[in-house]
């Protein structure tokens, strides 16, 4: 896929301190237990001194502390108190028409927003007696080259392109994606499109096992609905 097509910074317009100090956060992301300074230099191929200055600089701005008694490395409150203080409205927005179509027909939603050059799931909706409760954790990337429903259909709102798959070119003409197998080993479902509050992304449906034609003859007509009038929604209030 042409990832470029989104609004994604190239490589060589990035801060190449501001990219290792991102590296530094995802990686004691991924360490609960805390990281040492010396394995922070094995994990990012870098070198002591100026990794040590990242690591102060983010030290002073409350996003990670050092352990007195271990000197580990983990993260800290500031990144608690900034990601607090991101707005959710694609969630306020989509969340009721989400709860509605998953009670109806006791699937799992997924809210997939375009971020740059990646789809990133916002937010999961499960109704208490969906077979499946979770297929993957908010803030998940998925792969824009998968043929997973989610992807297809965000990619459905792009412009046209010489390289858009057969999928992605069917999923302009029907309203809607299909794919079983993708997001997860014995998952299948839908996704809408949307374009809303400036963003594109998708809606998935999904549950365990093989969807059936009479499930999807009646899952489809509602999930586009529910959908379009988010997007209404969203336009009326432009």
């Amino acid at each position: 896929m042409e990832q470029e097509r989104a609004d994604s910074p190239a490589a060589g317009d990035t801060s190449s301190t501001v990219d290792k100090a991102v590296r530094v956060l995802e990686a004691l992301a991924h360490e609960p237990d805390g990281v040492s300074l010396g394995e922070l230099v094995h994990l990012l191929n870098t070198h002591r001194a100026p990794l040590y200055r990242i690591l102060r600089s983010l030290e002073a701005a409350h996003y990670l502390r050092r352990r007195p008694t271990d000197r580990k490395y983990e993260l800290a409150f500031g990144i608690k108190r900034i990601a607090q203080a991101v707005p959710d409205r694609f969630r306020e927005a989509f969340e009721p028409r989400m709860r509605e179509v998953c009670r109806a027909a006791s699937v799992t939603g997924m809210l997939n927003v375009m971020e740059g050059a990646h789809l990133v799931l916002h937010h999961t909706e499960s109704p208490p007696e969906a077979g499946i409760r979770l297929v993957a954790d908010v803030g998940y990337v998925f792969d824009l080259t998968s043929s997973a429903a989610p992807v297809v259909a965000a990619l459905s709102r792009l412009p046209p392109s010489p390289s858009d798959s057969e999928a992605v070119i069917q999923c302009r003409k029907d309203g809607f994606a299909y794919s079983s197998g993708s997001i997860r080993s014995g998952v299948s479902g839908i996704a809408v499109p949307f374009t809303a509050q400036g963003s594109i992304g998708s809606v998935s449906f999904v549950r365990a096992g093989q969807m059936d034609d009479d499930e999807l003859e009646a899952l489809i007509p509602q999930a586009i609905e529910a959908i379009a009038q988010v997007e209404q929604a969203s336009e009326s209030q432009r």
